[in-house]
């Protein structure tokens, strides 16, 4: 039986299959691809890597894990099985798993055709490049609200597009921010050269660029456990990084709001300590180590 199948090759993944090598368990790291960030140009805020490629990155972590003898298949997972006082994953035995799947971003077709160019989702990954200018924000519910004025530490001219009523505290705080609101429904999101075009009912506006949080799922993998998750829709782990499932381990952005490579890099990390004092444990109990 192998010690650890991580399934998912992320910042979470690599960092917690490197963490797991160092600790001489017997690891296998499935990832199919693509990232989440495949639209990116850069990662930008990961520590001695900050605007390094996402395949820049990936690849440098690929060649660290080889030094450890880490197994890395590109293969997608589809089923985890429950087998014994282990797990069935790909005809092989693992006692443990660490899901590093990540979330999907549910994109709506209104801006669909400029995700990860023209509109964006995290300004900690991409609002310093467009620093000081024009920012639209598009609101879907009153908690949307909170990103735009995030984004106020970036520029000062953001417009917050919303057709819902915006009343009490996001009302206050939007004027206290002189983020204005524009009740205009958003028909068309429309590459205008570096820019980008909004149409709306009655007319039109051009910005530097669009921020949007679209809705975000687990991937079928995470659906098909069936595992505890929050009101938020992140899967719930405790503090060793284990789900509600006995055995399987949560790291990266299913697990969290937080999302960002050097945030999932940090919590794969401190999952694979966890489940290594784990299989440690129960390695030494069974007369296996």
């Amino acid at each position: 039986m192998l010690d650890v199948a991580i399934v998912g090759g992320g910042p979470a993944g690599l960092a917690a299959a490197l963490m797991l090598g160092r600790s001489r368990k017997d690891v296998v790291l499935f990832d199919a691809g693509p990232p989440r960030n495949a639209l990116a140009t850069r990662v930008q805020g990961f520590l001695t890597r900050d605007g390094a490629s996402p395949a820049e990155l990936r690849q440098l972590a690929h060649d660290e894990l080889g030094r450890y003898g880490i197994a890395m298949r590109t293969q997608r997972i589809d089923r985890i099985e429950p087998a014994g006082r282990g797990f069935k994953i790909a005809g092989e035995m693992f006692r443990r798993v660490l899901l590093c799947t990540g979330v999907e971003d549910c994109v709506p077709e209104l801006y669909s055709g400029c995700w990860g160019t023209h509109v964006l989702q995290c300004p900690y990954c991409h609002a310093y490049e467009v620093a000081d200018r024009q920012y639209a924000f598009l609101a879907t519910k009153p908690a949307d609200l909170d990103h735009a004025l995030l984004l106020r530490g970036w520029s000062r001219d953001v417009t917050a597009f919303a057709t819902f009523p915006v009343e009490g505290i996001h009302r206050d705080q939007l004027d206290k921010a002189k983020v204005p609101v524009d009740a205009r429904p958003v028909r068309a999101v429309e590459p205008d050269g570096d820019r980008v075009r909004l149409v709306l009912d009655g007319g039109e506006r051009v910005v530097d660029r669009v921020f949007a949080h679209p809705p975000q799922c687990q991937t079928a993998l995470v659906e098909s456990l069936k595992l505890a998750v929050d009101d938020h829709g992140s899967v719930v782990v405790d503090a060793h990084y284990e789900t509600s499932v006995p055995g399987v381990h949560a790291a990266g952005d299913l697990m969290t709001r937080v999302h960002s490579a050097q945030v999932a890099a940090g919590n794969g990390a401190a999952a694979a300590y966890a489940v290594n004092f784990a299989v440690t444990l129960e390695r030494v109990v069974e007369g296996s180590l």
